[in-house]
C-alpha cells in the first residue's frame, strides 16, 4: 500500500466519550424519516439514532453506510475506472461511526418501511409523513 492509500487510515483515536444529557433535554419519543436521499450527516444521525434505539424509524433504507463514512477533506484525488474509464473522487478520510466490525455494506433499516408508490410521488403525497402522523395519533 503506497502512502497516498494510507490517508483512509486515518482515525481520531479515543475520540469517543460520554457525555451527560443536559437537565433541559428532550425526553419524549422521535420519529425519523428517511430513504435512500439520507446520507452524509443524516445517515449519521440516523445511524446512532437506531444504535442507541432512541427513534422509531419511518421510510427505506437510508443512501449512507451505517457503520463508516468516507469524504474527501483535504487533498482531492481521482481514479479512473477501468472499464468506463469514468474519473471519480477517491476518499481521503474515513469516519468510524459504529463498530466497524459490524458493517454490512448497508444503510439504517427503518422500524417501519414505508415506500411510496410512483402515484404517491406524482400526486405530491406525504406518505411518510402521513403514516408517522397516523402511528403518532394510535399511540
Amino acid at each position: 500500500m503506497n502512502s497516498k492509500d494510507n490517508r483512509l487510515k486515518k482515525r481520531l483515536v479515543n475520540s469517543t466519550r460520554k457525555t451527560k444529557p443536559n437537565k433541559n433535554s428532550f425526553s419524549g419519543k422521535v420519529f425519523l424519516l428517511i430513504n435512500g436521499g439520507s446520507f452524509s450527516n443524516s445517515g449519521i444521525i440516523s445511524s446512532i439514532l437506531e444504535t442507541l434505539k432512541r427513534a422509531v424509524i419511518i421510510g427505506d433504507e437510508t443512501g449512507g453506510n451505517k457503520s463508516v463514512l468516507t469524504s474527501s477533506f483535504s487533498i482531492k484525488t481521482y481514479t479512473t475506472l477501468p472499464n468506463t474509464k469514468i474519473v471519480c473522487d477517491k476518499p481521503d478520510y474515513s469516519t468510524i461511526i459504529r463498530d466497524i466490525d459490524l458493517n454490512d455494506g448497508h444503510g439504517v433499516f427503518p422500524t417501519h418501511k414505508v415506500i411510496p408508490t410512483i402515484n404517491d410521488i406524482i400526486n405530491s403525497n406525504e406518505t411518510e409523513l402521513n403514516f408517522t402522523l397516523d402511528l403518532i395519533r394510535r399511540k
